[in-house]
């Protein structure tokens, strides 16, 4: 897929006028520091050199299932899920060599509703990973990293929700650049207080948002609310039709829930969705939609989008047509999930086309419900 990334002149003029857009009294994203002191502006060679790593990072290369282990107390991280507590672990995989390679790594429980124990028996966790000793392998270059299995790991359907949830991941790369990479591992989680059996689960890892950033030329901006109409039209819109296409009402991009947006050249903010496993797509069984959209269940599909004047559609549903084929391949060529669950979301998904393609349907299901900031 070709991207079109800006030129490294283009983003050092950029950084120039941001610069001095602070300096006059812009106001500040919401958690920055006033106090703090800003690091040099990066050279365009410097910002060339991190766009070109952080797109060739080999853990993003492949889409190969990689067997792993990860190491730590397990019984620990399931009783006491405090997000401020580190914790030690050890991570081993296939080093260059092709030997297992050992590393410690730091551990922290993450997440809204999978952390809370009445929801989840397992929780997301974060890997910290030490940049100095995985240089040369597949984990060259990472160091933060998400990590999401199942929410129950005594239950069938909870794996299938991972696999799923990968997947819609993957559907999203393949319409925008703009997006999350994600890796699939089949882990073997040990229990280092001996309290839980090992078990191996089929796992994926999330890109770290600094490095989405970096390859398209772009830095994270964090703010507590955003107006919708400053952001960018056309890829605004392409996470609205996304989120439309797999179901999802668990996201806002004006209030960041589920959503991270970064700032690229000439001061465009780009929002990136995440966190899809209340999706109609995953259809989880704890899973439901927001209350305020008026749908009863989560395979129901509710257009969320804000009205934006100069918006052609036809354009965002010619390449999500594009795309079809692409997205559909992948969908059939993850064979760790079962054939009849790959059928059943492609299914899903014939029913968005079903749509973008009617023209009379799309009029009154997607125009007609936008929303008005």
């Amino acid at each position: 897929m070709v991207s079109h990334r800006p030129s490294t002149q283009l983003w050092f003029n950029f950084m120039l006028v941001l610069l001095a857009v602070l300096a006059a009294g812009a106001p500040e994203p919401a958690q920055a520091d006033q106090q703090e002191e800003r690091p040099p502006t990066p050279t365009p060679e410097e910002i060339a050199a991190m766009a070109e790593m952080a797109e060739n990072a080999p853990l993003f290369a492949s889409h190969e299932v990689l067997v792993v282990s990860l190491e730590a107390n397990i019984e620990d991280l399931k009783r006491e899920r405090d997000q401020d507590i580190e914790r030690e672990g050890k991570f081993t995989f296939m080093g260059p060599d092709n030997e297992p390679m050992t590393v410690s790594v730091k551990l922290t429980t993450r997440g809204i509703f999978r952390l809370d124990k009445r929801n989840c028996n397992f929780p997301p966790l974060k890997l910290d990973l030490p940049k100095s000793k995985v240089e040369g392998t597949i984990f060259h270059g990472q160091n933060k990293l998400k990590l999401v299995a199942p929410c129950n790991d005594r239950r069938d359907d909870y794996q299938r929700y991972v696999l799923l949830e990968y997947l819609v991941y993957r559907t999203y790369n393949l319409i925008t650049p703009v997006s999350y990479r994600v890796r699939l591992l089949h882990c073997t989680f040990k229990d280092s207080s001996g309290k839980n059996d090992d078990r191996t689960m089929y796992v994926f890892l999330i890109e770290d948002v600094d490095r989405l950033a970096e390859r398209n030329f772009a830095e994270e901006s964090e703010w507590e609310q955003f107006h919708p109409y400053n952001m960018q039209d056309r890829q605004a819109a392409l996470v609205d039709l996304f989120q439309y296409m797999i179901g999802n009402t668990d996201w806002s991009a004006p209030y960041f829930h589920n959503i991270k947006m970064i700032l690229a050249e000439e001061l465009t903010y780009l929002v990136i969705p995440f966190d899809f496993d209340f999706s109609g797509a995953v259809d989880a069984r704890y899973a439901f939609p927001d209350p305020s959209v008026g749908i009863r269940r989560v395979r129901d599909r509710a257009y969320r989008g804000f009205c934006r004047e100069s918006l052609d559609f036809a354009t965002l549903f010619a390449l999500f047509n594009e795309r079809r084929d692409s997205i559909y391949a992948t969908v059939r060529g993850l064979e760790e999930l079962e054939e009849k669950q790959r059928d059943r979301l492609l299914d899903y998904y014939d029913k968005f086309y079903d749509v973008i393609n009617n023209e009379g349907r799309a009029r009154r299901e997607i125009h007609r419900m936008c929303r008005r900031a």
